[in-house]
């Protein structure tokens, strides 16, 4: 994906910091500005380039329920992650001299634009048909993602506590009302040789922010 993805961010100071994300041709009567998500990833992650659609296996495509299977190569989501009025993006990145592969939020912030490492996972013996094996999905804001399933981190559960009972109904609401991302980690971990490739759906992490803070929890079901 080394073609510049460029856009106009809102009209302001933030016209200077994002090109992070898509094609919009310009707003506010400015230029679209030139930076971009490999330059980003290349100023701040010397040897680390933007994931492609076909570094994401393919072999996964059976697991993507309810209209995944078209978003299992998607590397790169646009939203304002952070809820501080500016677009971010997250995104997949790989290093082949280190065979690695990281997930970030990339945020645009007043100070200039930071990365936020959420995950890394390394091969030692490259696939033939991607070697990304935890791909990563958006979930919008509004949308319940991996708080819905049964067995989560982010719910307590099992106990008759009214403080923890009230932290279980806060914490849904704040993580169902921000941006997030989900990357598929199986129960198991990492399996280089893919022979239980069914589980890697089994279990996801997520990552949200909530007050300015970085969370995560963990769904296993």
């Amino acid at each position: 994906m080394e073609e510049s993805r460029r856009f106009v961010p809102a009209c302001g100071v933030v016209c200077a910091v994002i090109g992070l994300l898509l094609d919009v041709g310009t707003a506010c009567g400015q230029p679209a500005p030139l930076l971009s998500a490999p330059d980003v990833v290349r100023a701040q992650l010397p040897g680390w380039r933007l994931a492609r659609k076909d570094d994401v296996s393919r072999m996964l495509a059976d697991q993507a329920r309810g209209g995944r299977a078209e978003h299992l190569g998607d590397v790169l989501f646009p939203a304002d992650f952070d809820g501080d009025g500016r677009q971010d993006a997250a995104v997949l990145v790989v290093n082949e001299k280190l065979q690695a592969y990281r997930a970030y939020f990339v945020l645009n912030t007043k100070a200039g634009v930071r990365l936020e490492q959420l995950f890394e996972q390394k091969w030692t013996k490259r696939p033939s048909d991607g070697v990304i094996r935890n791909p990563m999905f958006f979930k919008p804001a509004g949308a319940a993602g991996i708080s819905g399933r049964v067995y989560n981190t982010l719910v307590y559960g099992g106990t008759e506590q009214k403080a923890r009972l009230q932290a279980d109904v806060r914490n849904v609401a704040q993580y169902t009302k921000v941006p997030a991302v989900e990357i598929w980690t199986g129960q198991k971990g990492y399996d280089e040789d893919y022979g239980d490739v069914g589980d890697m759906a089994y279990c996801s992490a997520t990552w949200y922010y909530d007050a300015g803070v970085l969370r995560t929890f963990r769904a296993c079901d």
